[in-house]
């Protein structure tokens, strides 16, 4: 992947990817090396596969959370900011 050492720093508006393109890119590599296996197909949900909006012009702020979804039985609320996802750091 193109600028990945830019890419793989923390989170900030002027590096930010979408998780599914490191992903793409790492299982590329791996495909590429003759490295890749089935347990490498890890991937991120989007959040609203798991029930939360994120504000489009903050990308960190979450605006809602739907009725009985994943995100509605955690502790996440509309008003939090994302902080962390998985060991990724935002700034």
């Amino acid at each position: 992947m193109k600028h990945l050492a830019k890419l793989s720093r923390s989170t900030a508006r002027n590096n930010c990817v979408q998780c599914h393109n490191i992903h793409d890119a790492v299982h590329e590599q791996l495909y590429r090396e003759q490295k890749f296996r089935h347990d490498t197909l890890c991937r991120y949900l989007l959040p609203k596969n798991i029930g939360f909006t994120i504000d489009p012009d903050d990308g960190l702020a979450i605006v809602g959370i739907k009725p009985g979804s994943t995100a509605a039985n955690s502790d996440l609320g509309a008003g939090d900011t994302l902080a962390r996802a998985n060991v990724q750091l935002s700034t």
